[in-house]
This record gives C-alpha cells, sequence and structure tokens, in this order.
C-alpha cells in the first residue's frame, strides 16, 4: 500500500496545475502562430505571464480577432473578468439574497 504525505498531496497538485497552465500556454501560442504568423517576443511573453483562466479567457477571445492589433490590444486593455469571476460573484449574489 502507497502513502502519500500531505505535503506530497500538494506538491502532485501543484505540479498539475502547472502542467495544465503550460499545455493551456502552448496551444494558445500555437493557434495565434497559425492565424497571425510568427508573434512579436514581447506579445508571447505577456501570454506567458497570465494565470490559467487569463488563458482560457484568451483562448475564446481570440476566436474573434481580426489581426495581430486587436490581440495586442487584449493583451494590454484591462483586464477582462474571467468565466470563472463571473460565476463565483453570481454564487455570492444568491447567497446574499
Amino acid at each position: 500500500m502507497e502513502y502519500v504525505t500531505s505535503w506530497e498531496e500538494k506538491g502532485i497538485e501543484i505540479g498539475r496545475r502547472e502542467g495544465r497552465k503550460e499545455e493551456a500556454r502552448q496551444l494558445i501560442l500555437r493557434l495565434l502562430r497559425r492565424r497571425f504568423g510568427p508573434l512579436p517576443a514581447e506579445v508571447e511573453s505577456q501570454i506567458g505571464q497570465l494565470p490559467i483562466d487569463g488563458l482560457e479567457d484568451l483562448d475564446e477571445a481570440s476566436l474573434d480577432f481580426a489581426g495581430l492589433a486587436e490581440l495586442r490590444n487584449w493583451l494590454t486593455g484591462p483586464a477582462p473578468i474571467s468565466a470563472h469571476l463571473c460565476t463565483t460573484i453570481v454564487q455570492i449574489v444568491r447567497r446574499l439574497r
């Protein structure tokens, strides 16, 4: 029987989370390169700094981008509210009623 400590479980969870983030980052970069060609280094860097929910939001928003300028505007504009945050806000408001 294998015994896993809570520290090991926490480490495994952190590793999984980081793996999901890296996978999401690689996927969105691949899709954007396919659509717009080579991406400027600063755009790739900005994408690399996004949290997982930001990467998911970018993935969805990228479907509407007509060009690289719109991608840059999305990255430098005010941070959009993530779907997860919206869901959380709705749940809190419902509890307050």
